[in-house]
């Protein structure tokens, strides 16, 4: 027996001193152990498992919106990978987290599809055809299947396309029905999906998402990576729109599309086909807010923005190829619903001071409230043939450009212009009689430390902001930017306008003046939102999915959340998830 080794009753019975040699317990302690090995004890939580799950809930939630730094390396506080840390702390973390409807309601996933390499006709391919890592479709799988409110489920899909990819270093299975119908399980619930499309230079163009239905999408962001680089350059946005089937978007309301200019009715672009353009002007109609950058005749331009009829807010960059040279008048357009619009319009432009450069000629806003116009440089007469009878119950207005000034050369590589007067007797205020607020930008004005004041003084005494004004006094905020090469002359100038606008609190009439520190120009949509209100109702898709932009490896997520607490099979895949 003292040869033998001990079996495991006698490991439990006896425990080994430092000395290494076995030490009886007593009888008592036995028993005590043995009656511990048939009936466990009842674990007592410990404090951070006896909050409430209400308020743990309220947590979870609160901490996947809110902006929180990691606090130790390699944690994630994105929206996709926090519900996964909820689930792997304990157990009644995760019952918390499956049942707070919340946390379930931001996804981000990339998904890449490959096709053979050695299909003779790659472009015939339908989409379930194509190849897929098993993880992928089974993370979507398992995050629909948590997902309880889809009434604000927001989506961001990346799917990159290619053939130049060997199938041999992992399993992979087709596409096929189930994987479509898991992809649809999540894209039919999406109200606000972003999407991305990709492909490699040498692959065809990207299979039609026709098999995909988007019933429930009413916003839509297309970012500058849709674009397709070929090797020598990005390749048209139109041809990545024969992917996105906007006829199968029935709710489809807000759209945003990246930095890519969208080309309309320029002679060096070919056409775009039948059936997309079709698309897309069904698709204009319905939209209430629209986000975009465009490089279009004069006349394409009417008739895309008098098309969108249900308009409610739009951002707009507008780059004028061509202005109408037969000057024809048009049947005026109504937006009856467009309450804010910010377009920015680049050079040449404009091309002269009269109705052929009239952006708004013809068109006709009743709602509008919210302008904001920027440019290089904006003469008064032009600014008064572009507001003239198109917004007569405009309220706020930002001219964030070069006011006033003249045009002194126009060319598309260089451009140039000069200061400008008011003409004495003109008033705005007859154009815009309801108008509360007026933000003009502060000139680059060089010279002495009175230059500043100078400016706003040849404003005010020209009488053009003369009132009465049907809404009260109108406010005139002077923004103005920090310079970064000689900040020390800039403040003197600023100092001495304070000064001087003190100075003149008598002499002003109807118009109340102050100064307005701005860090950035208004070109942003982030920047837009401080001025205008209704893009505070549209879900800043960059922003909530900020966090998501690096991928975890699928080794970190397997061990974040190991299957068997998922109770899913992957088959003994290496990467259950990403």
């Amino acid at each position: 027996m003292s040869g033998a080794k001990p079996s495991s009753v006698t490991q439990k019975v006896f425990y080994n001193s430092p000395s290494l040699t076995p030490t009886p317990i007593s009888l008592r302690n036995r028993i005590h152990i043995q009656s511990f090995d048939r009936h466990p004890p009842i674990l007592i939580p410990g404090p951070i498992n006896r909050i409430p799950h209400e308020v743990l809930s309220n947590v979870f939630t609160l901490a996947s919106i809110s902006n929180l730094e990691p606090m130790c390396e390699g944690i994630t506080t994105s929206c996709t990978y926090l519900p996964m840390i909820f689930c792997h702390v304990s157990s009644t973390w995760r019952q918390v987290a499956l049942s707070t409807p919340a946390l379930w309601q931001r996804l981000s996933a990339h998904i890449y599809l490959y096709g053979d390499p050695d299909d003779p006709s790659p472009e015939t391919r339908a989409l379930e055809t194509l190849w897929v890592e098993p993880q992928r479709i089974n993370f979507l799988a398992w995050w629909a299947a948590n997902m309880r409110d889809n009434t604000a489920f927001a989506l961001r899909i990346k799917v990159y396309y290619s053939r130049d990819h060997a199938l041999t270093h992992a399993p992979y299975i087709a596409l096929g029905k189930t994987g479509i119908s898991t992809i649809n399980g999540l894209v039919s619930r999406a109200r606000y999906l972003h999407i991305q499309l990709q492909h490699s230079g040498s692959s065809p163009d990207f299979p039609p998402l026709s098999s995909i239905f988007f019933p429930s999408t009413q916003s839509l962001a297309l970012p500058m990576e849709s674009l397709v680089f070929d090797g020598d350059g990005f390749r048209d946005l139109e041809e990545e729109f024969q992917s996105i089937p906007f006829n199968l978007m029935p709710s489809l309301r807000k759209f945003r599309l990246g930095d890519p200019l969208l080309f309309m009715g320029v002679p060096s672009r070919p056409p775009l086909p039948t059936r997309i353009q079709t698309r897309l002007e069904n698709m204009w109609g319905q939209l209430t807010h629209l986000s975009l950058e465009i490089l279009a005749t004069m006349e394409e331009w009417k008739k895309l923005i008098g098309t969108c009829i249900a308009l409610e807010s739009g951002h707009i960059g507008l780059a004028i190829y061509d202005r109408d040279s037969t000057n024809s008048r048009t049947a005026t357009r109504t937006l009856p619903n467009l309450r804010e619009l910010f377009i920015d319009v680049s050079d040449p432009w404009p091309f002269e001071d009269d109705t052929a450069s009239n952006i708004f000629q013809d068109l006709y806003f009743p709602r509008l409230e919210t302008l904001v116009l920027s440019s290089r440089a904006l003469s008064p007469k032009l600014l008064h043939l572009m507001i003239s009878n198109a917004a007569p119950y405009l309220q706020r207005f930002h001219i964030d450009s070069f006011f006033p000034a003249v045009w002194k050369r126009r060319e598309w590589a260089e451009s140039a212009w000069k200061m400008e007067d008011i003409t004495s007797g003109v008033h705005l205020k007859e154009h815009l009689p309801h108008l509360r607020q007026l933000l003009i930008n502060t000139p680059p004005v060089a010279g002495y430390e009175g230059s500043l004041a100078e400016y706003v003084e040849s404003i005010v005494q020209s009488g053009w902001l003369n009132g009465p004004w049907k809404n009260g006094s109108l406010r005139l905020d002077l923004c103005w930017r920090p310079s970064k090469s000689k900040p020390g002359d800039e403040t003197l100038k600023i100092k001495h306008l304070e000064q001087f606008l003190n100075s003149q609190t008598d002499t002003r009439g109807d118009v109340n003046i102050s100064l307005l520190k701005v860090r950035e120009p208004l070109h942003g949509l982030d920047d837009v939102a401080l001025v205008l209100p209704l893009w505070d109702a549209w879900f800043d898709f960059d922003s909530h999915f900020a966090d998501a932009e690096g991928e975890t490896s699928g080794d970190a997520i397997a061990m974040m959340l190991p299957e068997q607490k998922l109770h899913i099979k992957f088959n003994n895949y290496s990467h259950p998830f990403w």
